[in-house]
């Protein structure tokens, strides 16, 4: 019993270790960034206007050190893969993706509508696209570095490889570790509009990750939901991102049913 409470304790201190660090280490790494571009002969506000290009130069670091943590420690190890053709995964992740940027696009218009009544709301709504506003500063390959392909690395690894398998082996069950990586992932976007649909979004990946023990698969479905909203600028004009966002909530409820076609073995 008491090798148990230790146990319990342990990886859930662990866990907040993790959860701590994902702010903090990114701030630390931006300030000695900071130095070093001093040291150069950089303006000190050099990154400040490069937002996303500090961010990949930071989150290689970062990636090195989390990488090696989930590989030594925290790793499922060998699992049985998943007896599905390569067409079928890429169908899998894609239409995910779709489904969940549906689910997301709804919350969006239902917080737009009553964000008049609720002050609260509304001065999130106003920061949240505020934020949107910021990443398209500076070269779209940055951004598509940092926003597309290394954002959605780092955060899986974070909040699926390392706090997920912390809190699973904390309480030797799926649903905690499911229902806290995707909670306290949604908390970390830091502001209430983003929080929800993020924390919708990590509880559905974190279902993912427990069926398949893969990472790959929340990275592939977090990838193509960022792409869908970081379009290249040729593309962000028109009619493309309205028919993606109609799309988008089409896909819903086929996606639910794939998900359910695809895991029903396993649960029942």
């Amino acid at each position: 019993m008491q090798s148990k409470y230790f146990r319990i304790l342990g990886y859930s201190l662990l866990a907040a270790v993790f959860y701590l660090t994902a702010d903090l280490l990114p701030e630390l790494l931006q300030l000695g960034l900071y130095f070093i571009s001093e040291r150069i002969g950089l303006p000190y506000d050099y990154f400040d206007q490069r937002s996303n290009m500090a961010y990949v130069l930071t989150g290689l670091v970062i990636l090195l050190l989390y990488g090696g943590i989930y590989l030594r420690w925290l790793s499922p190890g060998r699992t049985e893969p998943l007896p599905w053709s390569r067409a079928k995964k890429g169908g899998f992740i894609v239409l995910s993706a779709f489904g969940i940027g549906g689910l997301s696009l709804l919350w969006l218009t239902l917080a737009e509508r009553l964000q008049s009544g609720i002050p609260v709301l509304m001065q999130a709504m106003t920061e949240f696209n505020q934020s949107m506003e910021a990443l398209d500063e500076g070269s779209y390959l940055w951004e598509l570095a940092a926003v597309c392909i290394l954002g959605p690395i780092l955060e899986e690894l974070m909040f699926r490889g390392l706090i997920y398998n912390s809190v699973e082996r904390a309480f030797r069950s799926p649903l905690p570790a499911i229902l806290l990586s995707g909670l306290l992932f949604g908390i970390w976007h830091g502001n209430l509009v983003q929080s929800v649909y993020t924390a919708v979004m990590g509880i559905i990946v974190a279902f993912v990750y427990h069926r398949t023990r893969s990472l790959w698969f929340p990275i592939g479905i977090h990838m193509v939901n960022n792409l869908l909203s970081t379009l290249p600028p040729v593309l962000q004009e028109g009619q493309i991102p309205g028919l993606l966002d109609k799309l988008s909530v089409l896909l819903i409820l086929p996606c639910a049913l794939l998900y359910y076609r695809s895991f029903r073995r396993s649960t029942d």
